[in-house]
């Protein structure tokens, strides 16, 4: 419903043009980094919201913006400032979701960006394994070998290692029953 009220205005030049007033009207330009910070409502993570209809639920400012002033409307809006009550249309981009979190802060993003690993190998094709139960993660083919390498040395994959671990973990069930 949101994304389709966005949509319906794009083809009403007039609706635009009251888009575009109600977000100067609710925005404040910030001299030092350009943002013009939304003083209108917000959700709970800071993000500024716009009314639509009565009844219906609110859209979000800053994807009215880009709106209202490009005419983009994409999967997501990327905030380039990193701040999410910005709504000036020259610091928003229209991406898709995954470019939108690749570009974020969270540990996936932050992982997505490494190119060597904790021991400083490269990250190459050659040299990169990614696990068949995780293929979407990645560790150092080297780091893993020595990992693998030191276990089978501590005697891990022994027959009568895996017995242990088999009745441990068997025992414990049924400690925790």
């Amino acid at each position: 419903m949101r994304k389709t009220w966005l949509l319906n205005m794009a083809g009403d030049p007039v609706a635009l043009e009251n888009l575009r007033i109600r977000i100067e009207r609710h925005s404040i330009p910030e001299p030092n980094s350009g943002c013009w910070l939304w003083i209108g409502a917000s959700d709970g993570r800071g993000y500024g919201q716009l009314a639509t209809e009565r009844g219906a639920s609110p859209v979000k400012a800053h994807r009215a913006s880009l709106m209202a002033f490009k005419s983009e409307l994409g999967e997501d809006t990327d905030h380039l400032c990193r701040q999410p009550s910005c709504v000036n249309p020259a610091h928003l981009q229209a991406v898709s979701h995954r470019v939108n979190c690749l570009r974020g802060h969270s540990p996936n993003a932050i992982n997505a960006r490494k190119t060597h690993c904790a021991l400083g190998h490269e990250f190459t094709p050659g040299n990169t394994y990614s696990p068949p139960s995780r293929p979407k993660s990645r560790q150092c083919l080297v780091c893993h070998q020595q990992w693998v390498t030191g276990r089978q040395m501590a005697g891990y994959y022994t027959k009568a290692a895996r017995e242990a671990r088999r009745r441990r973990g068997s025992s414990a069930s049924l400690r925790a029953g």
